[in-house]
């Protein structure tokens, strides 16, 4: 399970295709939660490498229906699944569909009494402020912005902390506030520096060079 979630991580869908054909006959994994947790990843390679959105999303739906706790209570991992769903619908262009999934998501993480992982709020937020931006409602991704950063302070955590950075950035550059966005964008690069992700280093760089 490490090694599927490392590798979705590092997009190497292919490589995670071959892991799900080889555990989906493993007997230790026909446990609902461990069936749940394949059938949640073959929807995610269904979608990257076949372009199937309706397969994708008709497995990620299976997964769903095989919650234990119910559709009116989700546990953390299926709040991951409605996240992987939203992003699908994003994808394809239904950006307002996937910012409902993801309200849905928040609410059900809202509710939940115990919270283990708590990198989940903060990958909600960057995906609704990523949404959010995409419907040019920018002033409303920056309030997202701001909740995921706080919780990456709060939490001490660089997770996305980048991202969440750079996008509140790519928001004032959006509203016309130039150098308000490039002192974002600055610091969304030192970050990534320090995470020896060139391709965003390169990205941010090029966003930056329309703001000189």
């Amino acid at each position: 399970m490490y090694q599927v979630r490392k590798s979705i991580r590092e997009r190497s869908y292919h490589e995670v295709e071959e892991i799900i054909k080889i555990e989906m006959k493993n007997p230790l994994f026909q446990t609902p939660t461990f069936k749940q947790f394949l059938l949640w990843h073959k929807g995610i390679c269904t979608y990257y490498i076949q372009a199937d959105i309706e397969k994708a999303m008709s497995l990620m739906q299976e997964a769903l229906n095989l919650s234990e706790t119910g559709n009116n209570a989700y546990s953390e991992r299926e709040i991951e699944i409605l996240n992987s769903i939203a992003i699908l619908h994003s994808e394809v262009g239904q950006h307002k569909r996937a910012i409902e999934t993801l309200e849905k998501a928040m609410v059900h993480l809202e509710n939940l009494s115990c919270k283990k992982d708590v990198h989940i709020e903060i990958r909600l937020l960057y995906s609704l402020a990523k949404f959010l931006s995409f419907e040019e409602a920018y002033a409303d991704s920056i309030q997202h912005c701001e909740r995921g950063s706080k919780l990456c302070l709060q939490y001490e955590s660089f997770y996305l902390y980048g991202e969440l950075t750079f996008q509140h950035g790519y928001n004032l550059m959006k509203l016309g506030q130039k150098k308000e966005a490039i002192v974002y964008f600055c610091k969304a690069r030192s970050i990534f520096q320090l995470q020896n992700n060139s391709d965003f280093v390169s990205y941010i760089d090029e966003e930056m060079s329309y703001l000189s």
